[in-house]
C-alpha cells in the first residue's frame, strides 16, 4: 500500500465523572500534514579553486520531516547570492536522491563554485517545501565572505634573465638572475628549469632549483642568482632558460622564459 492509499481516522473517547459511563465519537477521517524543517545550514571554507577566477565554498545542511507517508512531493533549492545586490550567483535544485541524503543523520553537503570577487559578501539560502506541508516552506540562510587576494597563493616572476656564463670552482656555469614576488598564502614550492638552445630543449634532465631563491628574492625585493652547470655544452648560438614554479596546495604552475643570450 502506498502512502497515497493509506487512510487515517481519529475518534474521541471520554468517561463521565462517575467513571461508569464511557462514551466515544464515531471515527472521523483526518489528513495528516507534512511538517518540515532545515537544520544546521552553514557556508564555510571560502577558497580560490584555481587560476580561472573562481571561488568555492562548502555548504552543509540537514533536512527534517515527520513522515515519508505525509510528505508526498518534497522539493528544495539551494541559492548563493551577492549579499548586497541580491544577484543570484548559483542555484541548485536538489534531486529526489539528494533529499533522501539530506534527511539522513549525516545530512548533505555541496561545493558551489562562483566567479571570484575578492572579499565579496555571499548569502546562502535553502528553501524546502512539500505539496502537503503544514504552513510555510522551511528556509534557512547563512553568510560568508569570499576569499580575498591575500588568502590564496599568487606568484609573479618580475624578471628572469640569462646574464651569460662564468667559471666557478673550476666549472663552467650559466648565470641567471631572477626576481620573484609571492603572497604569504603560498605553501611549499618545487622549482625546475630547462635549458633551451636554438629553440629546442637541451637533451638533459630538468634541473632542480632550490626554492629558497624565491624566499630570498621576495624578502629583499631584489634579483638573486641561479647558477646552472653548462654540462659540457659547447656554448655557441642562442640560449635561454625556462623556469617551472609549482605550488601544490593551490594547484598553481608558473612557467616563465628567461631573456636570451647568444654566445
Amino acid at each position: 500500500m502506498t502512502p497515497e492509499d493509506k487512510k487515517y481516522f481519529a475518534h474521541l473517547t471520554w468517561v463521565v465523572s462517575d467513571g461508569q459511563d464511557e462514551k466515544f465519537t464515531d471515527h472521523a477521517p483526518v489528513h495528516p500534514k507534512c511538517h518540515i524543517s532545515v537544520k544546521d545550514f552553514t557556508i564555510s571554507n571560502p577558497r580560490i579553486l584555481d587560476q580561472d577566477a573562481k571561488a568555492e565554498f562548502d555548504v552543509d545542511w540537514h533536512l527534517k520531516h515527520n513522515s515519508a507517508d505525509f510528505c508526498k512531493d518534497e522539493k528544495a533549492i539551494l541559492t548563493l547570492a551577492d549579499k548586497d545586490s541580491e544577484k543570484v550567483l548559483f542555484e541548485f535544485s536538489l534531486s529526489d536522491n539528494d533529499i533522501i541524503s539530506s534527511l539522513t543523520s549525516s545530512g548533505m553537503g555541496l561545493t558551489p563554485r562562483i566567479d571570484f570577487i575578492s572579499g565579496q559578501a555571499i548569502k546562502a539560502s535553502i528553501k524546502y517545501e512539500d505539496a502537503n506541508m503544514a504552513g510555510e516552506a522551511a528556509t534557512a540562510t547563512a553568510e560568508a565572505h569570499g576569499p580575498t587576494v591575500s588568502e590564496y597563493c599568487d606568484i609573479v616572476v618580475e624578471t628572469f634573465c640569462l646574464k651569460g656564463k662564468e667559471e666557478r670552482d673550476g666549472e663552467e656555469v650559466f648565470i641567471f638572475e631572477i626576481r620573484v614576488d609571492k603572497s604569504t598564502a603560498c605553501g611549499a614550492l618545487t622549482i625546475g628549469m630547462d635549458i633551451i638552445h636554438e629553440d629546442k630543449y637541451a637533451d638533459l634532465p630538468q634541473i632542480g632549483v632550490d626554492p629558497v631563491i624565491v624566499d630570498k628574492s621576495n624578502s629583499c625585493g631584489c634579483t638573486v642568482e641561479i647558477v646552472v652547470p653548462t654540462a659540457g655544452w659547447i656554448l655557441s648560438g642562442d640560449f635561454y632558460g625556462q623556469i617551472d614554479i609549482r605550488e601544490a596546495k593551490s594547484n598553481l604552475i608558473i612557467v616563465q622564459d628567461s631573456t636570451h643570450f647568444t654566445f
